[in-house]
């Protein structure tokens, strides 16, 4: 398997997959703050995807740039040169679960992530 490394790519906010089960949750001073944040740095730290646009790193951000009406918006992203594996995916995605112990089976029962080789893809649930 090559060695990971990532990249700058453009995607429109729109495209992007949030990870169902996202364990962040802001509360209202910190989406307040980071809301503020947004409105006047703009993006500062670039989301982090997957090969699929699964959202890996930054899904508050971007919630709030859609709540501000950005969604057709063009950013720069982060991309991976190749698919997560199983623990990857788990720590990347899963970091604030503690303990480290139960992470990746906690990712193999979420909904809309196929494994494949010990990759994982995050698709977009079916409406």
């Amino acid at each position: 398997m090559p060695k990971l490394s990532w990249h700058t790519e453009q995607r429109k906010i729109s495209e992007l997959v949030p990870f169902p089960d996202n364990p962040r949750r802001l509360t209202e001073k910190q989406y307040k703050d980071l809301k503020n944040s947004l409105e006047k740095f703009n993006l500062m730290s670039i989301p982090v995807i997957g090969l699929d646009n699964g959202i890996i790193s930054g899904h508050q951000r971007l919630k709030i740039l859609q709540a501000l009406g950005r969604d057709d918006e063009v950013i720069d992203v982060r991309v991976p040169n190749r698919a997560l594996t199983t623990a990857e995916t788990a720590e990347a995605v899963l970091l604030q679960w503690k303990p480290l112990k139960g992470r990746i089976e906690s990712v193999k029962k979420v909904k809309n992530v196929e494994f494949i080789n010990d990759s994982a893809s995050i698709t977009p649930a079916a409406t």
